[in-house]
């Protein structure tokens, strides 16, 4: 709820339909205005504002995927979650899972929960998250969990360090599919990949391919 006022208190809110619009003053409610990239006639002062914007998505649909029931769990087990990385699972611990569904986005600045931030601001929260597989594998019965491999630092001592053991996206769900997946012993795996996506799910079934053979 609290990435969901800042973005309210910096003056968009998104509405009933997941569209991201101004916040009408007289209401405090998102009002009919989309977003817009130009908010003045200074081309820096634009970009400054969308990346403002575009910085606030992580922790929103953060926060929208536990509203839906996930958990976070951090990684690696031995890091402090200070210094750690995170993934969402439902149910929180998997373990023999019937159907699991394992969500893999690409590269660049999304993270975990997102498709693509450009979607999410100026389309909709349908279109730019992946909240709507969520919902519709909660409803075919799925176990769900979702990767968050674009977040390999952590800011302390003044610099951004690098997350041991995880501080690549092929680190990253290599470590997810050792230490989680395979533990979890699941009957059957279905994968959704976005753009990069695709190569990290070929290196796992490159670094595990007895896990990935047809039975």
């Amino acid at each position: 709820e609290e990435a969901l006022i800042q973005l309210k208190n910096f003056g968009y809110a998104f509405d009933g339909e997941g569209v991201l619009r101004k916040v009408d003053p007289a209401t405090g409610e998102p009002g009919k205005e989309p977003f817009s990239y130009n908010v003045s006639d200074d081309a820096t002062e634009n970009e400054k504002h969308y990346q403002k914007l575009a910085n606030q998505i992580p922790e929103i649909v953060y926060a929208l995927l536990e509203k839906n029931g996930l958990s976070r769990t951090y990684i690696p087990f031995d890091q402090p979650p200070e210094r750690a990385s995170f993934v969402f699972s439902q149910p929180a611990k998997l373990s023999q899972s019937k159907k699991l569904l394992v969500l893999i986005h690409g590269s660049g600045f999304v993270k975990a929960g997102q498709w693509a931030r450009s979607l999410i601001i100026n389309n909709s929260l349908d279109h730019g998250t992946q909240l709507a597989y969520v919902r519709q594998a909660r409803k075919l019965g799925y176990d769900l969990l979702i990767t968050n491999a674009n977040d390999c630092t952590r800011y302390y001592n003044g610099k951004e360090n690098p997350i041991k053991g995880v501080n690549t996206s092929v680190d990253h769900t290599n470590y997810v599919w050792k230490n989680i997946v395979l533990p979890a012993k699941p009957e059957s795996v279905a994968i959704v990949a976005h753009s990069y996506g695709g190569s990290l799910t070929l290196d796992l079934v490159e670094r595990f391919p007895d896990f990935f053979k047809e039975s």
